[in-house]
């Protein structure tokens, strides 16, 4: 059912595309807030552990975009990184003795978007826009175990290290503004919403979602041609 909306929405912007009048293309940088929810009530069952994760998620995009009057159509590949980290002390079995161990996780995600763009003003000094669309997302986790302490020397320490990967999807909206540097060089500012399953193509139902839904803040430069 989500595959299907997701080519929906993307076959009902294709006709912009075919009467651009204009192109353009751009870069962005921006931080956001990431919650990892899952990965939180997961660490909620692990007695005499403490859970934190990354304040602000680092996100960068590239695009292209091709625009007839006040409608645009954006192509946009995405990166977003972000990390968490468990802590937890416990009584190793059957190796007695007390046992501290630390994961770090750290998650990457390279979404894919095709979005309709909207400007309020067209041919503008500063020019309000507001957009959105689906995604596909190809997701890498990585987890690094280490055990800084082990009251029992014959405990293996490691350190261990684990990669997985996979596909999702998400949608996103947005509102931003524009405003003009030259004649084909533009500064933006843009805050966007996002709902993500960065692995809902490929997890099991056993496994932990990786969300990266949240807010991000970003500045961009767009070049038009």
């Amino acid at each position: 059912m989500a595959c299907r909306l997701v080519i929906g929405m993307i076959l009902l912007q294709l006709p912009i595309a075919a009467h651009a009048r204009t192109f353009a293309a751009g870069v962005r940088l921006g931080a956001g807030y990431v919650p990892l929810s899952e990965w939180r009530e997961f660490a909620e069952y692990v007695l005499n552990s403490s859970y934190d994760s990354d304040r602000l998620a680092l996100f960068a995009d590239v695009y292209g975009k091709a625009s007839n009057g006040r409608h645009g159509l954006k192509a946009n590949a995405g990166y977003i990184a972000t990390s968490a980290h468990l802590t937890w002390v416990f009584v190793s079995m059957p190796l007695p003795g007390t046992v501290a161990r630390v994961v770090d996780w750290d998650f990457s995600g390279f979404p894919l978007s095709l979005e309709y763009e909207f400007s309020l003003r067209e041919n503008s000094v500063a020019t309000p826009f507001f957009g959105g669309g689906p995604s596909v997302y190809y997701s890498h986790l990585r987890t690094h175990v280490r055990v800084p302490y082990a009251s029992n020397p014959s405990f293996p320490i490691g350190p261990y290290t684990g990669e997985h990967d996979g596909w999702g999807y998400g949608f996103s909206g947005y509102i931003g503004q524009r405003a003009v540097i030259t004649e084909s060089l533009l500064l933006s500012a843009m805050l966007r919403a996002r709902w993500a399953d960065g692995m809902a193509f490929t997890d099991r139902d056993v496994d932990t979602s990786i969300h990266f839904t949240g807010v991000d803040l970003s500045l961009g430069l767009e070049w038009n041609f």
